[in-house]
């Protein structure tokens, strides 16, 4: 007799009489009557997740790959001029189950998105820009099931840059307790924002922002955010200095890749 919501007879064929073996044949052939999917396996930062469901008739099983728990998070772009490229990073630390990611790119407006797989990693690399564009960006994790195919989690929100850096930025140690920061204008740019840490990699960059206005070529620093406190810059400490400009699109203002760090210390 059947088991499960199945309970009339379940048809048997002897497959060998002498040694009285048997498989089970399933006349549900094409429609089992599966039972809800069971989690297998939870997914973790280092592993997929695997879910399994049964025939209530014959007991043939089915998997599959679970989708990535989490949601990325663009934190920045860095913009290589002369390559027409930009490094995209992005927070995963909450996802769960990613075996890599996908990124999406594609100018303003524009209908088709281009496409690039990266491995299980927090930065990626989108190509092929030109100078003065403005480009939307998203990112999303994806699982590789047993057949190779991917199975997607939820995208980052889509996020927009103006792709231009500005070229031979300068910094300088300037009158004791502060730096100097210049650079050439672009006369697109209607405006600048330059940020700096103490951290080489430019962790915690965000919290000091100085702003400078449409034409300029420089700022002056003489302090620092240090756990939302703010103090003077320290003679003899080497700070980690990053500049971006703001582009107007639409009546509004959107900002552009940020440059790669460069250090100065402070007299």
């Amino acid at each position: 007799m059947g088991t499960g919501p199945y309970k009339f007879p379940v048809l048997k064929n002897v497959v060998n009489p002498d040694e009285q073996s048997s498989i089970d044949l399933c006349e549900c052939i094409g429609m089992h009557p599966f039972g809800a999917w069971k989690t297998e396996r939870t997914a973790t930062a280092a592993q997929t997740g695997l879910e399994k469901r049964t025939c209530y008739f014959c007991g043939q099983s089915q998997t599959r790959t679970v989708a990535p728990a989490g949601r990325p998070t663009i934190r920045n772009t860095i913009a290589n001029s002369a390559k027409k490229t930009s490094d995209v990073i992005w927070d995963k630390s909450g996802i769960r189950g990613a075996t890599g990611y996908e990124l999406n790119w594609r100018a303003r407006g524009a209908g088709r998105w281009a496409v690039r797989n990266t491995g299980n990693t927090a930065r990626g690399t989108v190509s092929g820009l030109t100078i003065g564009n403005l480009y939307e960006i998203r990112v999303r994790p994806y699982a590789a099931d047993a057949s190779g195919a991917a199975v997607y989690g939820s995208w980052s929100d889509t996020i927009y840059r103006y792709f231009h850096t500005t070229e031979k930025i300068r910094l300088a140690s300037g009158s004791r307790g502060t730096f100097t920061m210049k650079w050439k204008n672009n006369p697109k740019a209607a405006g600048y924002q330059v940020l700096y840490t103490t951290s080489p990699n430019g962790t915690g960059a965000a919290e000091n922002i100085k702003k400078a206005g449409k034409g300029a070529t420089g700022i002056t620093v003489s302090d620092i955010k240090v756990n939302g406190k703010k103090q003077k810059l320290r003679s003899g400490t080497t700070y980690y200095v990053q500049v971006r400009e703001i582009c107007e699109a639409g009546g509004k203002n959107y900002i552009g890749n940020i440059s790669i760090p460069l250090a100065v210390k402070v007299r």
